[in-house]
């Protein structure tokens, strides 16, 4: 459906769709049991994407010949009525004859384009969404433009210019449908049949909710007519001698105007719980004695407590805050916050509680309470599961800190924002190759260099620039860099334009007292920081030792593998030792199959980093010592792909990636992340999978005993076809046979 077409479909400030066909679609799924999903897009967008088959169903579509060709639609439900909008100032625009010679804003795909260019109307400016065509209306940038009545009125009003413009008559008249793509007859069956079963009143509630409507007052009604009786029998005991026949009369209508009012309040009332039952939050009415009078069908199914289970407050304290401290503190805010709202007429606080169900469970619920005549309406807004996300990323942070500050390797948080903004502004003056530019102008180099800045450090780093304190190195780069440093650093900032955000640069530099060192320099865009390069991580690793002894920068990436992996037994350990064992036996079958030497150092790597997607799982799922739950495996069943998308960037661990992404795949096409089966399986994955089973098997783990070697071949033998490839199970038990494993 359109998301700017309010009050019938549009998206809140959070980007959430709200409006009449919302709530009108949550009561269909309601009714038919038929789980419902709503889109809302540009209106273009959405004909041309049902046309294509992506959804079910389109709403809030006018009928026109063109598009019976593609859609089948339902009855009409709502009558629109289409006009023109002018300044308040232009007359003489009464018809769509009127409008030939203006230039006319319409919205892109709307029906009304349809309607003016059969009228003869051609002058026209699309834009993408009504609000879009009252915003140019409000700048001045359109005068005239046609538009659904609705949504006209509601943005003319939004944008606060609803008394500078004139309307014309009603140009033409169209009607809402619903509709689905040509012949599926089957869908457009469910969607009549879905909102058949809508009742009058529930439709009625949701315009009531979005139109508004006048009131009765109902309680004045009934006090003015009690009043007029009351007079009216005053007036006929006096008369009562001359005017019996007339009392009589009067007294009968008095009474039907009363039972009348009274039936008004009855109605008005079974409306009032209508509409609450059918909130989509919990709610909860009480009186001012502290009686609770009704809660929603939302507030049951959340909490499992019924209006017999807590008639009061005080009930409701009882069983939903159980223990007694933090009761007594509920109780005291609570009582300090209806006090406040009473003296200054207005609602409670948004409060934070932890609400205890009726199975036990914990709930947490931001709570606001409003006062309305005599009653007290609360509403509970769950926030559980932000608050356990809340912890869980308070948790990862953490970690991260810890793994941060902890390195050995220099670690720094840099702010390279003010570089991206000097660079947008030098592309848009034309500049495209900046490896030339910087080259020509040195002077930019040391520009650049003077723009970022270290915000955040490790120890190691402290200490490596010569530092007691982190604090004293939280400076311009240029104050850490010596100036023939400069050209290595701008590599950086050329990597960064040229759209990576992972870089890995080799350098050569100075220290203070001169002497040449080797370094490499790793780059990583933070996640989320992309756009304004705020936040890169930057680390150092000093290789002039190797350098000098002229070994290969291999070393270095293997060191630092060999660190993720023992970071992550040091999380895990229950697999202490599991890493070095499991490589050993890989590197045999390797050499066993016929891997050429110079492809071991990839097969050793990916051995290394096999589990390396496990540093993503939360301590409590991957130290839990009982089973795990079905949602506890699907997290832990994620790290495959979270092995692949953490090295996936790095260009000399792509070999090496075969077997952290597929080492949990099965010959048969059983395994995760991706299915694949047989050879599709990488060959060194197969073979890791092997080893990683033998040595599971065969050493301690705290819910079993090793098994013996001749017990775990025939468990390999059992599951050759099925979970391994059955030629290197072959090789395998040859090894094992000949004492080489």
């Amino acid at each position: 459906m359109d998301n700017n077409y309010p009050p019938y479909a549009f998206e809140d400030e959070n980007g959430v769709m709200q409006g009449i066909l919302v709530d009108q679609w949550t009561l269909w799924e309601k009714h038919t049991g038929v789980k419902v999903e709503i889109d809302g897009m540009h209106w273009e967008e959405a004909l041309e994407r049902t046309k294509n088959g992506e959804f079910d169903v389109i709403d809030t579509i006018f009928y026109t010949e063109e598009r019976a060709e593609s859609f089948d639609f339902t009855e009409p439900y709502a009558e629109i009525t289409v006009r023109a909008y002018f300044p308040a100032t232009l007359s003489g625009i009464a018809n769509v004859g009127n409008l030939n010679g203006f230039q006319v804003a319409v919205k892109a795909g709307d029906a009304n384009a349809e309607y003016l260019l059969a009228q003869g109307v051609t002058n026209l400016v699309y834009y993408n969404s009504y609000e879009e065509i009252v915003q140019a209306a409000s700048r001045k940038d359109e005068a005239i433009f046609v538009m659904d009545e609705p949504p006209a009125i509601y943005f003319l009003q939004r944008y606060g210019i609803l008394n500078d413009f004139s309307y014309s008559e009603p140009l033409y008249g169209g009607e809402f449908h619903r509709a689905v793509r040509k012949g599926n007859t089957e869908i457009l069956a469910l969607v009549n049949e879905g909102f058949s079963s809508i009742s009058a009143v529930e439709n009625q509630t949701i315009n009531y909710r979005w139109f508004g409507r006048q009131y009765l007052k109902t309680l004045d009604r009934v006090i003015f007519y009690l009043g007029m009786g009351v007079l009216a029998t005053l007036v006929i005991i006096s008369l009562l001698a001359f005017f019996n026949r007339s009392l009589r009369i009067r007294v009968d209508t008095r009474t039907k105007e009363l039972q009348e009012a009274l039936l008004n309040l009855g109605i008005s009332e079974a409306r009032f719980r209508e509409s609450i039952e059918y909130m989509p939050i919990p709610i909860s009415i009480a009186d001012n004695h502290g009686n609770i009078l009704t809660v929603n069908e939302k507030f049951t199914e959340q909490y499992g407590y019924s209006i017999a289970d807590m008639p009061t407050v005080s009930a409701w304290m009882t069983i939903a805050y159980p223990n007694p401290e933090y009761r007594e503190m509920v109780i005291a805010q609570w009582a300090m916050d209806v006090s406040s709202a009473v003296q200054n007429k207005t609602a409670t606080p948004l409060r934070e509680y932890n609400i205890t169900d009726k199975n036990g469970h914990l709930h947490v619920a931001e709570i606001i309470m409003h006062p309305v005549k005599q009653l007290w309406v609360a509403s509970f807004v769950e926030i559980t599961e932000h608050k356990n996300a809340e912890r869980i990323i308070q948790e990862s942070e953490k970690r991260y800190r810890t793994l941060f500050e902890d390195s050995p390797i220099p670690l720094l948080e840099e702010d390279f924002s003010a570089v991206k903004i000097y660079i947008d502004q030098l592309r848009a003056s034309g500049i495209q190759d900046f490896r030339s530019y910087f080259k020509a102008h040195p002077d930019e180099t040391v520009k650049c260099t003077n723009m970022v800045r270290v915000v955040d450090a490790n120890a190691a780093a402290a200490k490596w620039y010569g530092s007691t304190t982190i604090e004293t190195i939280k400076v311009e780069i240029s104050q850490l860099v010596d100036p023939n440093g400069y050209n290595s650093f701008i590599e950086e900032v050329l990597f960064l334009i040229e759209g990576n955000d992972h870089y890995k640069l080799a350098v050569s530099r100075h220290t203070q007292e001169g002497a040449p060192i080797h370094l490499i320099i790793t780059g990583s865009i933070a996640p989320g920081h992309e756009d304004s390069w705020s936040r890169v991580l930057i680390s150092i690793l000093d290789i002039t030792e190797s350098k000098q002894a002229g070994e290969n920068l291999a070393e270095a990436y293997n060191t630092t593998l060999e660190g993720w992996a023992k970071a992550l037994e040091l999380r895990d350990k229950e697999t202490e030792g599991h890493s070095r064992r499991v490589t050993e036996t890989t590197l045999i079958i390797a050499r066993a199959v016929g891997i050429k030497e110079e492809e071991l150092m990839d097969v050793r790597r990916g051995t290394i980093l096999h589990d390396i997607g496990k540093m993503a799982i939360p301590d409590e799922i991957l130290r839990k010592q009982g089973p795990l739950t079905e949602a506890e495996r699907e997290i832990v069943n994620q790290h495959p792909q979270v092995a692949y998308d953490l090295l996936a960037k790095i260009p000399y661990l792509k070999k090496a990636l075969e077997i952290p992404y597929c080492h949990h795949e099965k010959w048969d096409g059983t395994g995760y992340p991706r299915g694949l089966k047989g050879e599709e399986i990488p060959l060194t994955a197969r073979i890791f999978t092997i080893a990683d089973v033998w040595d599971a098997v065969t050493n301690d783990r705290p819910y079993r005993k090793a098994w013996d070697r001749k017990t775990a071949a025939d468990y390999l033998r059992e599951e050759t076809g099925k979970h391994f490839d059955p030629q290197i199970v072959h090789i395998f038990i040859e090894l094992l046979n000949r004492g080489e494993i």
